[in-house]
Parts: structure tokens; C-alpha cells; sequence
């Protein structure tokens, strides 16, 4: 063995091994002491997202998030947990909870009116690498309680499919499409967004702090 030949084989042993990409759009998680956010964009609203690992199998944090098209938003605890997996596909249980506000944004809906109450989201995700990134299938089946004009009961489920690749060190770019429906009753109907199939696509980032 030459001289650089064995400083070659040197150099890549003491190379890091590159890391599989994280999502937080759909299953898999984060591992003891591993933390990333996630930032969405498109139609129908934002949202930015904050999650640390707490063991092998559970994820907790924040998000907030605003639907500009009714002038929603939410503030949510997280929780994330992987339920099982291997190194190509995971599946996991996920659950967003918080209070939930209605600003009354009248530009789209011009029925609607302002509310507030609670949101509670119970969610599934399955995620398998794909070429060089990650594709996601999602189910979240939304409850919302309105408390305000004698109270009402919003159910927003909502079916989506991601695709995020690596752009950079720890940075996944990626697209979330879906499809979902709102059906409400008492002061959490909004007139003209209830009971029809509505579609989204959202652009999402991901950032591996740790």
C-alpha cells in the first residue's frame, strides 16, 4: 500500500457517514437529544414548527400556525412518536393540540366571524426514502370547539403526500399536496368553506439543528 492510498483510506474513515434526511412533515423520529424546524408556506396558510427528541421514540414541541385565506390560527403542543420502522419506511402517531382562533378574515369568506376555542388533531404519517429524499403519506382528522355564539364543533380531516429531498448540510426543500374538508355546526360554521373538498399545497423546510 502506498503512502497515499493509506492516508486516503484514513481520510474516509475518519469522515463522518452522511446522515439520512429528518422530516417532521410525516413519520420517523428525531432520536434522543435531535431537534429541527420546520417552516410551511402555500395555500392555504403558514405555519412554523419546533421539535426535540426526547427518547428513540418520542418527539415533543411547538407550532403555530395561520390560515390566511380565513384568518385562522393556532398555537399548538406537539407530540411525535414513532410507532415502528427500519431504515427505509417508518410510521408513527403524531397529535396537535391548542387554543384555536378565528380572526373573522372576510376577504375570501365574507360570512365569516370571529371565534375562538381549542383545536385537537390526532394524526398518522408513513415515511419511506425514496431516490434521494423522502416521500410521506399523512392522515389528521382536526377537531375544533368553538366556544363563542353558543359553541359548534368543527371536522377538518385532512389527507396529504410530501416529497422532501436534501439542498444543504441538515436542509431538506420539499411539497406537501392534499386534500381535506371542513364540517361544522353552531358558531364554528364558516359559510362557503364548509362541506366542500378543498385541495393545498404548501412548500416545507426543514432544518436538523442537532
Amino acid at each position: 500500500m502506498t503512502l497515499a492510498t493509506a492516508l486516503l483510506a484514513l481520510a474516509l474513515a475518519a469522515a463522518p457517514s452522511p446522515q439520512a434526511p429528518v422530516t417532521l412533515v410525516g413519520a420517523g423520529a428525531l432520536g434522543p437529544g435531535g431537534a429541527a424546524w420546520l417552516t410551511e408556506a402555500g395555500y392555504p396558510g403558514v405555519a412554523l414548527t419546533y421539535a426535540q427528541g426526547l427518547d428513540e421514540w418520542n418527539d415533543l414541541g411547538g407550532t403555530v400556525g395561520l390560515g390566511w385565506t380565513t384568518g385562522e390560527m393556532v398555537l399548538g403542543l406537539v407530540w411525535r412518536r414513532e410507532l415502528a420502522g427500519d431504515a427505509g419506511s417508518r410510521a408513527g402517531f403524531r397529535l396537535v393540540a391548542g387554543p384555536w382562533f378565528d380572526f373573522g378574515a372576510t376577504w375570501i369568506y365574507p360570512e365569516n366571524r370571529s371565534n375562538l376555542g381549542l383545536l385537537v388533531a390526532p394524526g398518522v404519517g408513513w415515511t419511506a426514502s425514496a431516490g434521494p429524499g423522502l416521500v410521506s403519506v399523512t392522515l389528521d382528522l382536526g377537531l375544533e370547539w368553538a366556544m363563542q355564539r353558543d359553541m359548534g364543533l368543527g371536522f377538518v380531516p385532512r389527507l396529504g403526500l410530501a416529497y422532501e429531498v436534501p439542498v444543504a448540510r441538515d436542509v431538506t426543500l420539499g411539497a406537501r399536496a392534499g386534500l381535506w374538508v371542513r364540517w361544522a355546526t353552531g358558531s364554528a360554521r364558516i359559510p362557503g368553506l364548509d362541506e366542500k373538498l378543498l385541495g393545498e399545497i404548501v412548500a416545507v423546510v426543514t432544518w436538523k439543528v442537532f
